[in-house]
């Protein structure tokens, strides 16, 4: 399923080990190689913003290594949960 063509082929950089890797994304989300001091997530989504909140939630750092559309994602993402989290002042 990871590997069906969709509309974006991401390659996020992930900042951690490939056991925690495996341990908090699911195996549908994508493949994972461990690269250096980190694993790469390699996946092919229809939605970004759905990626986005998919690594928003992680514990560790990441690098968005492609496309540049999913940075856009992201950052719509956080401006939303700031949106949420100063609603009520």
């Amino acid at each position: 399923m990871a590997s069906l063509p969709r509309a974006f082929l991401a390659e996020v950089f992930l900042e951690t080990d490939l056991q925690a890797a495996r341990r908090e994304l699911f195996p549908a989300i994508g493949t994972l190689e461990r690269v250096g001091h980190g694993v790469l997530l390699r996946s092919q989504v229809d939605d970004l913003s759905w990626l986005a909140r998919e690594l928003a939630r992680l514990p560790f750092g990441f690098e968005v290594r492609r496309p540049a559309e999913l940075l856009a994602a992201l950052q719509e993402v956080a401006q939303a949960l700031l949106e949420r989290a100063t609603a009520g002042r």
